[in-house]
């Protein structure tokens, strides 16, 4: 191999392993940005007699409401198979549930926006079968039938830097899920 090509190619190697660094480092910044707006949020629900929020994994935060009668059963594990209903909305510092601005995607006919037709079926998965966003699926396990699970997640727990369908990159969202049914895998 000639000097010129072996000095282009570890040229060009360098130049990659720094742009990865750097966009390695511009990902964490958004990362570490994300978190910090995500716990001021979490923090003024909870001084506002909001729900109170678990990290169930790095950059994904849960909050189980439960119904008026009481904590429902069977509890959620990996393997069963559900019914639910959700909302899925863009996450911003000022996030309130209210805004049909912020509203990415619903199963609830009630909650479309005027002229936008979604599909309105209950949603049936199996949990664990990869067909939700990971941190979404482990906020479920260990809920139970009624029960209504808010999930806040960073971009990287989301779609990270890709464009998806309507969610920029780099979009946090939150999740309402109400869990209408559970069958258990037995």
């Amino acid at each position: 191999m000639k000097a010129r090509t072996r000095s282009f190619i570890v040229t060009a190697i360098a130049s990659a392993t720094v742009l990865f660094a750097a966009g390695c480092g511009t990902q964490e910044t958004i990362f570490s940005s994300q978190l910090e707006t995500i716990r001021t949020w979490i923090t003024s629900q909870s001084d506002n007699n909001g729900p109170d929020y678990e990290e169930v994994a790095s950059g994904v935060y849960r909050a189980i409401i439960l119904p008026d009668d009481g904590r429902g059963a069977p509890f959620i594990a990996a393997g069963d198979s559900l019914y639910v209903w959700y909302e899925i909305y863009q996450f911003s510092s000022g996030f309130q549930r209210n805004n049909t601005s912020a509203l990415i995607y619903t199963n609830k006919k009630e909650k479309m926006p005027t002229n936008v037709r979604w599909d309105d079926d209950v949603l049936k998965l199996r949990l664990g079968d990869g067909s939700l966003l990971r941190g979404v699926e482990k906020s479920l396990d260990g809920c139970a039938q009624s029960d209504t699970v808010s999930v806040v997640l960073t971009s990287s727990n989301a779609y990270g830097k890709v464009q998806m369908q309507q969610v920029p990159p780099n979009t946090p969202l939150i999740w309402f899920i109400d869990v209408e049914k559970v069958i258990k895998n037995e």
